[in-house]
């Protein structure tokens, strides 16, 4: 018929699985299907082998990260970057672990060189905004948050960054524009109808914010948001 493909869909039989490399194969498919302990089981047998396998390294980090282990987190991403210091994903978790610890000098370093790798350079720039916006300097917040979004036009993070600094600097046209942004990507932003009623605190845009939270536990909402509010320094929202 012309669309029948013709990519592999078995492995070798004499591929070794429990050689550096498949451990690795094994952890990072289980990090895709979301089995992160048996993930983290692979990775750390794949590092028994080779200690400074350097795609387990930072996925381990990756992993210990999610799970709040902090310490030991930065202990894989920095044997990790002791070996290639310019690595995205190293220092792309440096930079995470270290923001979620209150080391934002060690924070920015990671973040900033991790964005020189494409497939970190969005989420690096937004995080460099959220920093930059929680030490209160609107101006370079802003100016990251639009590099995350030219690399990433549906980053609803710096979206959402950029709206925060819009109304602290008191740009009602600008943090219009972002929030309708938001409502077209997706039209059950309970963030950027939140932000519409900060603007103007009337009970008609309150009830515009809360009357579209229906899902079944809708405490989950307000305490994404609050978490959010919260991480960039916003305790007041």
């Amino acid at each position: 018929s012309g669309n029948e493909l013709s990519r592999p869909v078995t492995s070798p039989v004499d591929f070794n699985w429990e050689s550096v490399y498949g451990l690795f194969l094994q952890g990072k498919e289980k990090i895709h299907e979301r089995d992160y302990i048996v993930a983290e089981e692979k990775l750390r047998a794949c590092l028994e082998k080779d200690p400074y396998y350097l795609p387990a390294l930072t996925n381990m980090s990756m992993l210990l990260c999610r799970r709040m282990k902090y310490n030991d987190a930065l202990e894989f991403a920095k044997k990790a970057l002791s070996i290639d210091t310019y690595n995205p994903a190293a220092n792309y978790y440096y930079g995470l672990i270290n923001y979620k610890a209150g080391n934002i000098a060690d924070a920015k370093d990671g973040f900033e060189i991790a964005s020189m790798g494409i497939e970190y350079r969005s989420s690096s720039f937004s995080m460099l905004s959220m920093i930059y916006l929680k030490q209160g300097n609107f101006k370079r917040s802003v100016e990251y948050a639009w590099k995350s979004i030219d690399y990433n036009r549906y980053a609803v993070n710096a979206y959402q960054t950029l709206s925060v600094n819009y109304r602290m600097l008191n740009d009602r046209e600008e943090a219009n524009r972002v929030l309708d942004t938001l409502m077209v990507q997706d039209k059950l932003s309970h963030f950027a109808r939140f932000e519409k009623y900060l603007w103007d605190s009337t009970d008609d845009n309150k009830k515009y914010f809360t009357e579209l939270i229906k899902n079944e536990i809708h405490e989950e909402v307000y305490l994404e948001l609050a978490i959010w509010y919260n991480n960039i320094g916003r305790e007041k929202e």
